[in-house]
């Protein structure tokens, strides 16, 4: 064979190809919480794309002469190259106002552009597809060698190329997942637009060289491979069935086409066997890709238990899904399938022994890959925490290299292969064990997460070492290059290189991408409580065992060990015998191909030169266009700069800022800080200082705000500056920290936080000030220009939000007060005597169980309610001390007659207070997802039914909340639930408008759910998503927010996996001391959204009962103007702005109206009437 420095492109670029694909399959689904739900998903269109490139790439090689191979993949280069530029250009357009840690930018751009990314690897699948091919044609077509040279020549190429493609590759893999993690997807798609320009014009430069040129002419463009008409090798078909086969196919309908694919080199009989399937799967994506734009979503409903889960998922998501899974099955089975079938199909006579043998043995061989994905899905199990993943695949990898060039060095040595194949699969055998030994070991301490640690760290010790990685690494890299020899380079002449070229070019992707849901199917071992923990972890790690040993170690021994033992050493001897020594030589042909003299008509420079300053101007256009573009798009004011030493810029308060985001040094300067706020309103922005270099020994002075005519004030009191801290490896900044001198980080971004208060009584206008911040050997100043709007946020609050958590800390109360959100309010604890009740003023209440009365001491709780509700609170929850868990006791009379008691009594105190319109009784938790054990869905709500009824039937007065929908399930209970509060993702407009027409109150809720697309308050939604979903609460037209917790300390130890990123954990405490979030903060911001939007509407309401105050015209253009400020920010379930910048545009739009009309209407009055929800008790 031709000496492999000739194919030094097709191998570097393939390898190329092969990286990307599963490098974008891991990010297909990365994290899970972004990627799982389908709505709104335009990811779906790259696995079609992926679909179409596949069998596009598959037809072309079947068609096209051989000779036309290498262009086709150079073209295939070109148009990655093109298709890269478009994906760099679009990204930095998505996310010019998505400055999120590198995980989540990349997650939410690829969620909403699957269709650039689907182009992109598309060109590069057709790449890789037609590089494989090529490849294995050249080397399995040596047919200028006597049978030993070719022989030998054939394995050290394969196993040389092998073992480069998977260096290379796993190499590639490796550094992207790393560049990716430790920079940013922007850096890692600049990497590869810049390796695949210098890849293209080094695939042409190469043609410049006389030797180069002359192998790429006479080699390829004018030797072409022909399947014989009539005889046919005994190593491609049988004398049976085959021959037959194509004969039919020579005479019938298709004739024409089974001659193309002949003088294209490529067997009619394989290229039927995959092309009909795949171009089944074809129609399939076309379906979809037309289905796509109708958005039908199918509602799944199963069973777990005796609970019922529904499901919607649209239409597109199922069928791509599906789509793309019975592709890699397809392609998998026809590529082993055949293999095994020129393996073994010439030592069989008989057509049904010949089919259960290759069937059998085939489907053997293709699981003993199916196997090797199963058991690498599960090493991936073990590090489900998102933040980990590349990193660890990383490391995985490089001990992967260092496997594939033991495997390269074992060389031609058969025995050696098999003796490191079997060494590889019991060293991961072993790695399970330690896995599990470090499981229990280290393990999560349930006991230990009420400590308040708040470390959030993964708890195993062994998955972490080096031992780890390489223990899986090195095993793994083995079973690699083994796979890709054998399919790609053994039992082959080249003629159905296509099939098995499509199989490889599908297979990083689909499998990279699989092994996110599969891991995420199972819950982390130990993230359960210590009872359910080591068996659990144990049987795992069991099947994970047994998966090995049959999946690997089995179907190896019966396809490697065995079928050499037992069929072909006895066919080989038996056809020695016959005398048929075509058997000996299943790669010969006999076409007698052009001599390669190695003399040929001089390069055509002109030509090449042309081509290769083609692709440099579009390199170099390309190029100057991601420049612009950046420069564009990641462009933000900077208010301070040194050059060479430091740059501060600014950024608005609902975005993040990771540490690794670079602006444009070219951003525009300017001399201040704008903030547009009305009176009594909390206004928030980041100051990023990036310093090249050091800037130590930091520290702040914040001035007075002076009014622009010089009369009024704002004191410094009312402002704060904290610099913002990083959590989760130090990758999500979200904890805000006092301080008073602080080192800055070198090259990285630094955030520090100024908020302002605005007084309530402050006259209107502008006001001046600046944060002084001075370091070793400098100051720099930064002005504050607040412009204080003409209308005031009211004290009077129209939202009823209440966030989980009672306290009895003033501190904490405040800081709730502060944010205008309702804490739980206060228990109502029992005393277990009447001296404890009437001495400990925790305690509210005390049952006389002679009697089943109740005897309370409203003093002290009175009091904490009392000084709650003066400082704005409008709702907290009751329940009865007395408990009802899942399965109440409705069966028990005296159970009964208490809680009702109890019922009456709080009633009858609430009511001369008023307080019956803040108060509500919090039913048992989201009942219609946990129905008890032993009962139906229908005998347990007609259970609930009786409840409620007889609690109705002690009292009307008293609010009755469910979280629940107002479900047609639930039909029944509608006249006991007085206020719905369903997860934001039930939303069902026409049943909830009716609960709102009966005058019921209106909530929603959200927690560990939804996951995105639907905001939710996680450290993987985008920041201003807190604040979407308060203006969705003012779109559906309801009156209240919840969210279960604000301190859920105990999910700190176990971090991402446990519950969420930050589930129900937006206050810090350190020490006694309580810190904000950002995302606590954007809780408040919305808030004061939230009574932008009620302002305006009841402003609107009054000057509509009040004509002529202004012009009808003008109250007409507001009118229209306010509902699409609203749908431009906000719509129906998971549909919003995809940019913060809308929501700030529509916010300073409202607040401008309302500055305007303040002249003329009393917004003050508006704010402050009297408001309450719209049931009242008793009514």
């Amino acid at each position: 064979m031709e000496k492999l420095r000739y194919f030094l492109y097709e191998i570097v670029s393939v390898s190329m190809g092969l990286a990307i694909l599963a490098f974008f399959g891991t990010l297909s689904f990365l994290p899970m919480e972004i990627m799982l739900w389908g709505e709104g998903q335009t990811a779906y269109w790259t696995l079609i794309i992926l679909v179409f490139s596949a069998v596009i790439a598959f037809t072309l090689l079947s068609f096209c002469k051989k000779k036309y191979h290498a262009i086709l993949m150079r073209m295939a280069d070109v148009a990655t190259v093109i298709f890269a530029i478009l994906l760099i250009n679009s990204y930095l357009v998505f996310t010019q106002d998505l400055f999120e840690p590198w995980i989540i930018q990349a997650a939410w751009f690829f969620r909403y552009n699957g269709l650039f990314i689907g182009l992109f690897l598309g060109c590069m699948m057709v790449k890789t597809i037609t590089g494989l091919s090529y490849l294995i044609t050249k080397v399995n077509n040596s047919n200028n060698l006597n049978e030993t040279s070719q022989k030998s020549a054939k394995e050290s190429n394969s196993n040389i190329i092998a073992f480069s493609i998977i260096a290379i590759s796993f190499t590639i893999y490796s550094a992207e997942m790393l560049f990716f993690r430790y920079s940013s997807l922007f850096m890692t798609l600049l990497a590869i637009f810049i390796i695949e320009s210098s890849l293209i014009v080094y695939s042409v430069l190469i043609l410049l060289n006389t030797s180069h040129y002359n192998h790429l002419r006479f080699q390829v463009y004018e030797s072409d491979i022909e399947l014989p008409k009539t005889n046919v090798a005994a190593g491609e078909l049988s004398e049976g069935k085959d021959i037959k086969n194509v004969e039919a196919l020579e005479s019938g309908k298709l004739a024409r086409i089974s001659s193309k694919v002949r003088k294209a080199g490529s067997d009619p009989s394989t290229f039927w066997y995959l092309f009909i399937p795949l171009l089944v799967v074809f129609i399939w994506g076309v379906v979809t890709a037309i289905l796509y734009p109708y958005n039908i979503i199918l509602n799944f409903t199963f069973t777990l238990g005796v609970n019922t889960i529904f499901y919607p998922m649209p239409l597109v998501q199922v069928l791509s899904l599906f789509m793309i899974l019975i592709l890699i099955f397809i392609v998998a089975f026809n590529a082993w399938g055949g293999r095994m079938n020129r393996r073994l199909g010439k030592y069989y006579d008989s057509r049904l022994k010949k089919a259960f043998a290759v069937s059998g043995f085939g489907a053997i061989d293709a699981m003993r890959f199916m196997g090797l994905f199963l058991v690498i899905s599960q090493i991936l199990y073990f590090f489900e925490y998102p933040i980990y993943l590349p990193r660890v695949i990383s490391f995985y990898l490089m001990f992967g290299v260092l496997g594939a060039f033991i495997y390269f060095i074992a060389g031609r040595k058969s025995y050696l292969k098999k003796i490191l194949y079997i060494c590889a699969v019991l060293l991961l055998i072993w790695n399970f064990n330690l896995t599990y030994i470090d499981g229990i070991t280290n393990g999560i301490d349930w006991s230990a997460l009420w400590g308040g640690t708040y470390e959030i760290t993964f708890p195993f010790l062994y998955l972490h070492s080096w031992r780890n990685f390489m223990m899986v690494g090195i095993p793994t890299g083995i079973i690699f290059t083994d796979l890709l020899y054998n399919l790609g380079f053994t039992h082959t002449d080249g003629k159905d290189a296509p099939n098995r070229a499509v199989f490889l070019g599908v297979v990083p992707f689909v499998l990279a991408m699989l092994t996110m849901p599969g891991n995420y199917l199972v819950s982390n071992p130990g993230a359960e409580s210590t009872p359910s923990f080591d068996p659990f972890f144990y049987y795992f790690c069991l099947i994970l065992n047994v998966l090995l040993i049959i999946g690997l170690a089995f179907n190896y021994l019966v396809t490697e060990i065995l079928i050499p033992v037992f069929i072909e050493k006895k066919s080989i001897i038996k056809i020695k015998k016959k005398g048929n020594p075509s058997s000996t030589n299943p790669g010969s042909s006999n076409q007698k191909p052009r001599k390669n003299t190695g003399k040929g008509p001089p390069p055509r420079k002109k030509f090449l030169a042309l081509a290769i300053a083609g692709i440099m101007v579009l390199t170099f256009v390309g190029g100057v266009g991601i420049y612009a573009t950046h420069s564009q798009t990641y462009n933000r004011p900077i208010i301070c700069y040194n050059s060479g030493n430091y740059y501060v810029w600014v950024q608005d308060s609902s975005e993040r800022v990771s540490k690794n985001v670079k602006i444009a040094e070219s951003s525009p300067r300017i001399d201040a800080v704008e903030l547009y706020l009305a009176k009594n309103e909390y206004g928030a922005v980041q100051l990023v200082w990036y310093p090249h270099q050091p800037v130590q020994s930091l520290t702040y002075n914040i001035s007075d705000f002076h009014h622009q005519n010089g009369s009024y004030t704002i004191e410094a009191s009312n402002c704060t500056l904290r610099y913002v801290d990083f959590v989760i490896e130090d990758e999500f900044p979200d904890i805000l920290r006092p301080f008073t001198v602080r080192n800055l980080e070198l090259k990285e971004n630094n955030i520090f936080w100024f908020a302002i208060k605005t007084p309530y009584e402050v006259v209107e206008g502008l006001y001046r000030g600046n944060v002084t911040f001075t370091f070793d050997g400098g100051q720099e100043i930064v002005n504050v220009d607040v412009n204080v709007w003409n209308f005031t946020i009211p004290h009077m609050r129209h939202l009823r939000t209440n966030i989980g958590g009672r306290s009895r800390d003033f501190e904490r109360i405040d800081n709730y007060l502060y944010h205008r959100i309702n804490d739980y309010g206060v228990s109502i604890s029992k005393a277990n005597t009447l001296t404890q009740l009437n001495t400990q003023e925790v305690y509210t209440c005390w049952l006389d169980t002679s009697t089943n009365t109740w005897t309370f001491n409203w003093t002290w709780w009175d009091t904490m309610i009392q000084y709650k509700l003066d400082r704005g609170m409008n709702g907290f929850v009751i329940q009865c001390p007395l408990g009802m868990g899942r399965d109440p006791p409705i069966e028990d009379a005296t159970w009964m007659l208490r809680l009702k008691n109890w019922l009456v009594d709080v009633a009858n105190h609430f009511e001369p207070l008023g307080w019956l319109n803040y108060s509500y009784y919090y039913f048992i938790d989201e009942f219609q997802m946990f129905i008890p054990d032993g009962y139906t869905r229908e005998e347990y709500f007609d259970r609930l039914e009786i409840l409620l009824h007889e609690m109705k039937n002690a009292t009307t007065k008293i609010k009755i909340m469910t979280t629940t929908p107002p479900s047609a399930e639930l039909e029944d209970l509608y006249d006991y639930i007085d206020i719905y509060c369903p997860i934001s993702n039930d939303r069902d407009k026409a049943r909830w408008d009716e609960r709102l027409a009966a005058d019921c109150e209106f909530w929603f809720y959200s927690c560990v759910g939804p996951m995105a697309p639907w905001p939710n308050a996680h450290l993987y939604n985008r920041l201003y998503e807190i604040r979407i979903e308060l203006w969705q609460v003012w779109l559906y037209n309801i009156h209240g927010f919840l969210f279960w917790s604000s301190t859920a300390y105990y999910h700190g130890d176990y971090g991402l996996a446990f519950n969420g990123w930050g589930d129900g954990w937006f206050i810090w405490e350190f020490g006694g001391i309580l810190y904000d979030s950002i995302r606590w903060e954007n809780f408040l911001e919305g808030q004061e959204d939230y009574e932008y939007l009620w302002l305006l509407n009841a402003t609107l309401q009054y000057l509509t009962e009040n004509p002529g105050v202004i012009p009808a015209n003008e109250l007409s253009s507001y009118k229209a103007e306010f509902d699409t400020i609203v749908n431009s920010v906000v719509g129906e379930k998971w549909v919003y702005c995809d940019h913060v910048s809308t929501l700030y545009s529509g916010r300073d739009r409202i607040g401008a109206i309302l500055n305007d009309l303040g002249s003329v209407v009393n917004l003050t009055a508006l704010g402050e009437a009297q408001w309450f929800p719209p049931y009242k008790p008793g009514a």
